[in-house]
């Protein structure tokens, strides 16, 4: 039963973890989508303008 516990307290951690990563990555790539857009969006009206 102890095994048990532990394996799935393990496979939590594991989830935990790869949600985590996922949530970081997510958002790392959302930051830098933002910047490059606010940059594009900036050189494009400083040119127009």
């Amino acid at each position: 039963h102890l095994a048990m516990m532990v394996s799935e307290k393990l496979t939590f951690i594991d989830d935990f973890l790869t949600i985590s990563m996922v949530f970081l990555f997510g958002s790392l790539v959302f930051l830098v989508l933002f910047s490059t857009a606010s940059t594009f969006v900036t050189r494009y009206t400083n040119r127009s303008g």
